[in-house]
């Protein structure tokens, strides 16, 4: 019976993470692209890398511009996009402390 050993790290529900933690992944290394600019509607040109394993993102001039006012994104290897932060003024859906989750395959959030 190909069902009686189903994979333990498939996920039946992709709308639900099972782990919403983004440090799962640890020992690698995900992207995290750009986002809105400080205008508000231009998007970053540039993208940058998150490292699960030391749990902090590369280093660069204006990550912490960007990482202030714009949104990140972060791909994981399982189709599942998760967006981290926002504007600090709480005019962005995702505030400064909060994570979202949504299944690139459906495009569903």
């Amino acid at each position: 019976n190909p069902n009686s050993n189903p994979n333990p790290n498939s996920n039946p529900n992709p709308k639900i993470n099972p782990n919403p933690n983004p440090n799962y992944q640890t020992g690698k290394t995900i992207f995290a692209v750009g986002g809105i600019s400080a205008d508000g509607d231009k998007p970053h040109k540039t993208f940058e890398l998150y490292n699960v394993t030391e749990q902090r993102w590369h280093e660069s001039e204006d990550v912490m511009s960007r990482r202030r006012l714009g949104l990140g994104v972060v791909l994981s290897s399982e189709n599942v996009l998760i967006a981290m932060g926002g504007d600090v003024d709480g005019a962005s859906k995702l505030g400064s402390r909060s994570v979202e989750c949504c299944n690139i395959a459906g495009f569903e959030s």
